[in-house]
């Protein structure tokens, strides 16, 4: 289930890191450690809130997004807590054209042009997709951005 973060709530500060994705239990047979490590990397996140951020009535929302976050099958759809404004000077009413699952490449039209690190979020097939800008150039269609990570399902255009 996706959980979006409410807008409204800009952190203090704001770290992300890459760890690797390893799992570690106890064995049953000899009770020593048993540590595996699965493809891939994972995203840890550290998120400090202002000490003021409790004396808003809006707080108790706040306290249900991280209780609804625990499991496995949760994800916190944030897009990047660093910066919520975008470096470029992408404005204005912003159309994707059609694109497929698994591409890495989309084209925007509007004005302006997104800068690289500049968070976007495209809509799917299966709803909003948050993509980091790569880079981005001026085609002859609109801007022709390189997003990363790759499309997970159908972009219908518009």
């Amino acid at each position: 289930m996706d959980i979006n973060w409410p807008d409204w709530l800009c952190p203090a500060r704001f770290d992300l890191e890459i760890r690797p994705n390893v799992q570690i239990a106890v064995s049953v047979l000899n009770k020593g450690i048993v540590t595996s490590e699965i493809p891939g990397t994972r995203f840890f996140a550290t998120v400090v809130l202002s000490p003021f951020a409790k004396r808003d009535p809006r707080y108790r929302r706040v306290e249900a997004l991280f209780g609804a976050l625990r499991g496995p099958a949760n994800r916190l759809v944030a897009g990047h807590l660093g910066h919520k404004k975008p470096f470029g000077t992408l404005s204005g009413t912003v159309t994707c054209a059609a694109a497929s699952q698994g591409d890495q490449m989309v084209t925007l039209t509007g004005v302006g042009e997104p800068s690289h690190s500049d968070m976007l979020s495209i809509q799917t097939a299966d709803g909003p997709q948050w993509v980091m800008v790569v880079d981005a150039s001026v085609g002859v269609d609109g801007v022709d951005v390189v997003i990363s990570p790759p499309l997970r399902a159908d972009v219908a255009g518009g």
